[in-house]
């Protein structure tokens, strides 16, 4: 939540960059150039991608600690990206587990990310994906969330109406911090959350169960994971 703080301290004023997630800008900080973008992994309202000369890494890397900024880990991001319903390649895009190819357009951000326009020309698999998108797809990358006890993982399989729909393709147990009156407190919860590959007739209102560990417990698809309406936190949306 201290990000635009510690940026604007190496910048030595406010961080100009426009408003809006994807905006970039080159900046000096402290008398080196550094690419701000205003993207990421982890769904943060506020966050940022720092850009520059290897050279300069170490540098930046320890005055962004001295400066009040903390390292987290890989598994700590992964938490994230599935709070911000972000798909990662080998889980969310590639091969299910049955070895079969999920299409691209499988992932609803597939078609902010894929553009057929005419100013875009002949590209690397246009025609492939153009004729996947016309066709549909018959099941869909979904944020599920565990309504019953346990995590569920990677690979368990998906049951609807007592008959095979899918599989996790993502799936893990996730801190939150508890909003009251709006406002954050130090009260804290846990919750199992990921993103399945699921027949596409399957919706919010239906009850999926998830094979865990030989025990079916109850699941359901969700809009989303998290809202980001009140920056710079994320709140949990939290299934019952």
């Amino acid at each position: 939540p201290d990000s635009d703080k510690i940026l604007s301290q190496l910048i030595g004023g406010p961080v100009p960059v426009g408003p809006k997630k994807n905006d970039l800008n080159e900046l000096i900080m402290e008398g080196r150039t550094v690419r701000v973008s205003k993207t990421g992994y982890t769904g943060d309202p506020v966050g940022w991608e720092l850009f520059i000369d290897a050279s300069e890494v170490n540098w930046l890397w320890n005055r962004l600690m001295e400066l009040g900024a903390r390292p987290t880990a890989l598994g700590a991001r992964d938490t994230l990206r599935l709070e911000a319903g972000l798909p990662l390649y080998g889980h969310e895009m590639g091969l299910d587990p049955s070895g079969e190819e999920m299409p691209v357009f499988a992932v609803s951000l597939a078609k902010f990310a894929v553009s057929f326009a005419e100013e875009k020309g002949d590209f690397v698999g246009k025609d492939i994906l153009k004729a996947q998108k016309e066709a549909g797809t018959s099941k869909k990358i979904l944020p599920i969330a565990l309504i019953d006890r346990g995590v569920i993982r990677a690979g368990m399989e998906i049951f609807h109406n007592g008959a095979h729909a899918g599989w996790v393709t993502s799936g893990t147990m996730v801190p939150y911090y508890v909003f009251e009156d709006g406002e954050i407190t130090d009260k804290t919860g846990k919750r199992s959350i990921g993103f399945a590959y699921i027949d596409s007739s399957v919706t919010g209102e239906d009850v999926i169960h998830v094979d865990v560990r030989g025990k079916k417990l109850k699941a359901k698809v969700v809009a989303k994971h998290m809202i980001q309406n009140e920056p710079p936190y994320g709140k949990a949306v939290i299934e019952t």
